[in-house]
């Protein structure tokens, strides 16, 4: 058995994680073409039910990692009153202890929610387990985000 794991075709997997197999991954699982704000940054919107939320792709070649984050999510400043912004910080952090995959972050100087995940990149990538991660990553950003957003305006979680 070869002990480097499973084989894989070219189209795949990627020994060497670059944005243009990114990109080409993304179309594949049907997202839009995302605009490239940097050279090393990809960014698209994310339609759904939810307001439009902008999904950042940020690749930091040096460290081999790939930074999925989900943007214009939820902001702070949404909270309508002081208790309900001590229950949505305290969602965000039940909600965090439950993930497994994904972390709600808090700007603390823009106030902005954020949703990310990291993908260590030392053995490369495959496409499966890219598109597994996002998928999962914006699930999640869709299901929780009507109840921070309940939970904002002074209801309950």
């Amino acid at each position: 058995m070869d002990r480097r794991g499973p084989r894989c075709p070219p189209e795949d997997c990627a020994a060497e994680v670059d944005l243009a197999r990114v990109e080409a991954w993304l179309l594949r699982a049907g997202y839009p073409v995302p605009d490239h704000p940097d050279p090393q940054v990809l960014s698209l919107p994310l339609r759904g039910p939810h307001p439009t939320f902008r999904l950042h792709i940020q690749l930091f070649p040096d460290e081999k990692l790939l930074f999925l984050q989900i943007n214009d999510y939820l902001r702070v400043d949404e909270a309508e009153t002081t208790g309900a912004l001590v229950l949505l910080l305290t969602q965000l952090a039940t909600i965090n202890y439950e993930l497994l995959l994904g972390k709600l972050q808090l700007n603390p100087r823009s106030g902005e929610i954020s949703l990310s995940a990291e993908l260590q990149l030392d053995d490369g990538l495959g496409y499966r387990t890219f598109a597994a991660v996002l998928d999962h990553l914006t699930r999640t950003a869709a299901a929780r985000h009507a109840e921070l957003l309940r939970v904002a305006r002074g209801g309950a979680f």
